[in-house]
């Protein structure tokens, strides 16, 4: 990231500030407008709304180090955040994530992601936003609170393929870490012989839940351990899912908190040997999943002609 003098960026687009960049300094998100510049336009040029051009960020296409260099700069880009308004105040719930302002001074306020911790409903209009501790907002509405305690609506994705040392705690972290996406992450347990695992994981917004599944299925990276086992999420999870329904028995399983060595996650990303690797073994446990099935079908037909 650097800074220049250069006046050739070319504005075609109106000027409008419909975007967010969350800064590399302080991580919070700014309202911004994109530039290009160059003959094949490798200079972009980041003008932040209600800054002079002193506080423009300049970034040079060759000056990203690796592929997911170029991921993460990729994902501090978004749409800007819609205000939250009065009518729609029925829908906070706790666990929601919202763009949230904090003040460091006077004329120093910013703005960062954070997950609503308390909700109270007063007879007031939704007049402010409060710091990331304990927002809160007013509410007319008497609309029960839910949170990721209850599973009844939650959604739900099923990811196989996960390292069996893995651990709740860290599958949830990283998504956040990623997303800015809360969820509540199972780990199923496994049988001796077999070499991976299966979970689920669950969100209360189906917003939410189609971004995450975006970020699951891009085809420009996986998520895998250290040990390169790629995330298979091949799925969304139904209510009469068999997945579901071991989630809703009596003896549910709780969080997995005491992690294994192979306990760490990463993002490889297209054009990698990483990538690659995580390419062919994904492949390959897709075509075993496909060939389990079958072995079930036949097991099934086999055991109704022995009856």
């Amino acid at each position: 990231m650097s800074h220049s003098g250069d006046d050739s960026f070319s504005d075609a687009a109106e000027e409008c500030y419909n975007a967010e960049f969350r800064s590399y300094p302080d991580d919070a998100w700014y309202n911004v407008r994109v530039l290009f510049a160059g003959n094949s336009g490798d200079k972009m040029r980041v003008k932040y709304d209600n800054f002079s051009d002193d506080y423009d960020n300049i970034f040079i296409a060759d000056s990203f180090k690796s592929a997911y260099e170029v991921y993460d700069f990729i994902g501090r880009f978004r749409k800007a955040s819609a205000q939250l308004q009065d009518p729609d105040c029925s829908m906070v719930v706790k666990g929601m994530r919202v763009c949230s302002s904090d003040s460091f001074g006077n004329d120093d306020v910013r703005f960062y992601d954070a997950i609503i911790d308390e909700r109270k409903c007063a007879p007031r209009p939704l007049s402010a936003v409060w710091p990331l501790r304990g927002i809160e907002f007013g509410c007319a509405s008497k609309q029960e609170e839910t949170d990721l305690g209850g599973d009844k609506n939650l959604h739900k994705i099923l990811v196989q393929n996960l390292e069996k040392e893995l651990s709740s705690s860290t599958v949830s972290e990283f998504i956040h870490k990623q997303t800015s996406i809360t969820t509540r992450v199972y780990i199923f347990p496994s049988l001796p012989w077999e070499p991976y695992t299966n979970g689920v994981i669950m969100m209360n917004c189906q917003k939410d839940l189609e971004r995450l599944l975006g970020f699951l299925q891009n085809p420009n990276h996986f998520i895998a351990s250290l040990n390169g086992r790629p995330w298979v999420a091949t799925e969304k999870l139904l209510t009469n899912d068999h997945w579901t329904l071991m989630l809703s028995s009596p003896n549910k399983l709780l969080n997995r908190k005491v992690a294994g060595l192979n306990n760490e996650l990463k993002v490889v990303c297209y054009g990698t040997k990483e990538y690659n690797k995580a390419k062919e073994l994904r492949d390959l446990f897709l075509q075993f999943i496909e060939h389990q099935r079958g072995l079930y079908k036949k097991l099934r037909m086999e055991e109704r002609n022995i009856s």
